[in-house]
Order: structure tokens, then sequence, then C-alpha cells
């Protein structure tokens, strides 16, 4: 049970032993060859994972986070008036469709990125060890705050990113994150490896790619449990669509659903090869998602007590643009 589990009053506690178990598995490489991974974990054992917690006391807190919900939504969703709350537009196996993910690709992913990270170069030992030491990255794992945090390497973007090809330090540092997140039950992990998803021939291809896959891990992780009434046609119709004003007005709902309906919880996303992002093609749509998860992030955040939402993303290059969008204390570069 990931809120259950959760010490104290806070909805996030990555202690130091648990920096601990993540560096001790980061300097041995020790891992399993099954699928042992987060995402296997949420969506084999799904039923296990449910958590039992209960709505938050503080009812306010609720109140004003689905206000600034309601506030960014307005703009774009049929009048309230119009919607039978009761009665959802589409019911999760049709929206499951339409999102247009293949699970079984997802969990292979994150096999191979432990089973083939295990051994990664000096280089990318000394990389992965240096962002679990960095103190800000502790800062950022270790605050109970709903906050992005972004890692790059000091490497010059060439251009182009390739395409799939050997698990990276960053690849296996992000699937051993999941992995003791996961394990600890400290809190939901979602990773989403973009550099596998570099044909546009691929349902996950770019930024939409990856919203289409967020989207999708957070319905699997909390099927029975969301209220999907504020879908109307035209929010179904976009994310069918792959619209990424649709897919985040998605997930908006999704997570405004989660604070109503789980209550206290917990949930990690890192987005792993994000300077697949920063290419002349998908760069306008990536500085806009990344803004947009930003004013999410601040909303949950006003309400701590019901949901902590941290967002990571790491850049095998160094940053050409997004990084602007972050605070110098939620940046790490990596030296080569």
């Amino acid at each position: 049970m990931v809120e259950s589990m959760v010490a104290g009053n806070d909805v996030f506690s990555f202690t130091e032993r648990n920096i601990t178990l993540l560096e001790n598995l980061l300097r041995n490489r020790q891992c399993t060859s099954k699928l042992e991974v987060a995402t296997h974990d949420l969506a084999v054992q799904h039923a296990e994972q449910r958590c039992s917690g209960h709505f938050s006391d503080d009812e306010s807190l609720e109140e004003a986070f689905f206000e600034l919900n309601d506030r960014h939504l307005a703009s774009d969703r049929t009048d309230p008036a119009t919607r039978n709350d009761r009665n959802p537009q589409i019911e999760a196996s049709d929206l499951f469709k339409i999102l247009q993910t293949n699970l079984i690709i997802l969990l292979t992913e994150h096999t191979l990125a432990m089973q083939y990270g295990v051994d990664p170069s000096p280089r990318g030992q000394r990389q992965v060890i240096e962002i679990i030491q960095s103190q800000k990255f502790r800062s950022y794992l270790q605050s109970n705050e709903s906050c992005m945090f972004m890692v790059e390497t000091d490497e010059p973007f060439q251009g182009s990113v390739p395409g799939p090809g050997p698990v990276s330090p960053l690849t296996y540092f992000g699937a051993a994150l999941a992995q003791t997140l996961a394990k600890t039950a400290i809190a939901t992990p979602f990773n989403f490896l973009s550099g596998n998803h570099t044909s546009p021939t691929d349902p996950l291809f770019g930024v939409a790619g990856w919203l289409r896959v967020l989207n999708f891990q957070l319905l699997m992780q909390y099927t029975d449990r969301l209220d999907l009434s504020f879908m109307d046609d035209d929010l179904i119709e976009g994310v069918a669509r792959g619209s990424l004003a649709h897919l985040l007005r998605l997930l908006r709902g999704l997570i405004g659903s989660i604070v109503r309906s789980v209550g206290r919880s917990a949930i990690t996303c890192w987005l792993d090869g994000a300077s697949v992002f920063e290419s002349d093609q998908f760069k306008d749509d990536f500085l806009i998602t990344i803004a947009s998860l930003q004013q999410l992030l601040r909303d949950v955040d006003s309400c701590r007590g019901l949901l902590v939402l941290k967002i990571g993303l790491s850049f095998p290059y160094t940053s050409r643009y997004a990084r602007e969008l972050f605070a110098p204390d939620r940046i790490l570069t990596l030296s080569r």
C-alpha cells in the first residue's frame, strides 16, 4: 500500500536510509533479471497495490485544488451544467484504447533497462553515483513538495539524438530509482524511455507520446477509483487525435480525480532521454508541456497533505531550451 505506509504526516518521505538503498543498488549493480521494476509491479500486481487511504480531513485543501483545477479547464470544456457527473461519457476501458499505449512494450523496456544497464562503464558508474550524492537531487527527492527536477550532462547537443541503443547510465538510474520507490512503497513511480520511441509511426512518438503514456499509467494504477465525469466529447475526441492540449487537459483531470477519490498519495514521473524533445521538431511542444506541468505542480503543491507529485527529466546532452524553465537548484549538470 503506497499511501498507508507513508510515515507521519508526510505524503512523500524518502529518507537517508532509502537513499542508501538506492546508492547500494547503483554501486553494487544488483538487480533481478525478472520483471521487478516499478511498471511491472503496478500493472501485474495492480490489485495488491491499490491503497486503502482515506480522504483528507482538511476539506479546504481539496476545495482549493479543484478551484484551481476548474480555473485551468474552464476555457476549453463544456458548461458544467450540461454534464451528467454520475454518468461519464467514456468508460476507463475505452479510454485505454484511445490512448494507444502498449503495456507489454512498457514492461519490456524497463526490464531491459535493469538487465542491460547493470554494468555501466566507469564513467557511467561515476555519473549515477554523482546524481545520488548531489545535494540538489537529495533535496528534490527528500522534500515533501510537488516539484520538477532535471539532470543533464555537459556534452553538447549534436543536432540529433540516436534511436534505441545500449542502455545509458541515466536510463539505468531512472529504472533503479523507480524500483527503489516501488519496493519501499514510498510512491507510485512512472517512467518513460523516450529514446525508444523515435519512429513517426510509433503511437508513443514525440511529446504527445509521453503524455499518452503518463495518462495511461495513471489510469492503469487507479482504474476503478477515478471519476471520469470531467470528460466531454471535445476532450475524448482530442485525446483520440493525440492533441497535446487535450492530453494535458486529461492529465490535469486525472490528477484532480486522484486527489478527490484516492486521498493521500505520492506519485513520481521520470522522463528518460528528454534531449529527444529538444530537436527542432518537438521543442515548442516540449516547452509548452513543461510550463503546463510546472503550473500543475504549483497547484498540487498549494494543497499539501493530499498529493505529492514529483517529475524528473534526464537529458543525455546539455539542455538547450528546457533548462531556462527551471530554477538553478532544480538543475544538476553531470561532468564528463
